[in-house]
């Protein structure tokens, strides 16, 4: 069994209301947990960032990490402005039980390596929890300035790259984590990765480990399959039509769902692949 971290981007469910469900999110959450899940994100585009205000996460976070102290918890933010993250950070810092942040880069316009450096230099100087810096192909960091970052910052720990770059493997070796996606991962060997940042996770926290973990080109060619049928829509409405079919799962959800065809939701909740079965063939 191959091992690599996984880590939960937490979906929210909502009430009538449009106010977080936390009935709903503690079922939720403990279903993971008891499928071996204990690595979560909060904030995250999976989490519906955009539809809570920033003291709607502060309250998750902290509801969170007071119910379940045993969870690896990490807050994203995904700020553009180098000050608002900063403000974000110390608005945090009376929760202190999380293990640490997700800075995600700017993904809309581009900056320079200058305005990288100075952008995470100045935000790992804020605060000394982990930080994994998550990058988009508008703005990538270069490996020998993310090194110099480590050498300066103990607690930059790590990095989510969403380009398949050998170059990136060095950082490995250097104490840094380097962490994958989905969409990533049918194009490489799992084993490049020290872990996975996860949006299916939230389907079955328990068959997604062994679909990626499995050596079998059975298990791996569905697992691409349910990539590939995932991220064709919306990554949020998708997730929330996917879960609404689910006779295990009650949901009321902030934001209107999105129906995606017969084919891709039989296929997003198929649990069980059989050599037999069609839709696991190549």
């Amino acid at each position: 069994m191959i091992k690599i971290d996984i880590f939960t981007n937490l979906i929210n469910p909502f009430d009538i209301d449009d106010m977080i469900d936390y009935q709903a999110l503690d079922n939720h959450i403990e279903k993971l947990v008891n499928q071996g899940n204990n690595k979560f994100i909060i904030g995250s585009r999976t989490g519906e960032a955009a539809s809570l205000t920033f003291l709607e996460q502060k309250h998750l976070l902290r509801y969170v990490c007071y119910h379940y102290p045993g969870l690896e918890i990490y807050m994203q933010l995904s700020e553009s402005c180098t000050k608002k993250v900063i403000k974000q950070i110390g608005d945090l810092k009376d929760i202190s039980e999380f293990a640490g942040y997700m800075i995600e880069l700017p993904e809309i316009f581009s900056l320079t390596q200058n305005g990288l450096i100075r952008h995470l230099d100045l935000i790992a100087t804020a605060t000394n929890k982990s930080i994994v810096i998550q990058q988009h192909k508008q703005n990538m960091i270069a490996v020998n300035h993310l090194l110099e970052l480590k050498e300066k910052h103990e607690n930059i720990t790590g990095l989510i790259t969403e380009v398949n770059s050998t170059g990136y493997q060095i950082i490995r070796n250097k104490g840094l984590g380097l962490y994958g996606i989905e969409e990533m991962l049918v194009q490489n060997e799992i084993n490049n990765y020290d872990g996975l940042i996860s949006n299916l996770t939230n389907l079955s926290y328990k068959k997604y480990r062994e679909l990626i973990t499995q050596h079998n080109d059975l298990y791996f060619d569905f697992f691409k399959l349910i990539v590939k049928y995932f991220y064709q829509d919306n990554i949020v409405s998708t997730l929330k039509y996917s879960l609404s079919q689910s006779s295990n799962i009650l949901y009321k959800l902030r934001l209107p769902l999105v129906k995606i065809s017969d084919e891709s939701k039989d296929c997003l909740l198929y649990t069980s692949p059989s050599p037999r079965d069609p839709k696991t063939s190549r």
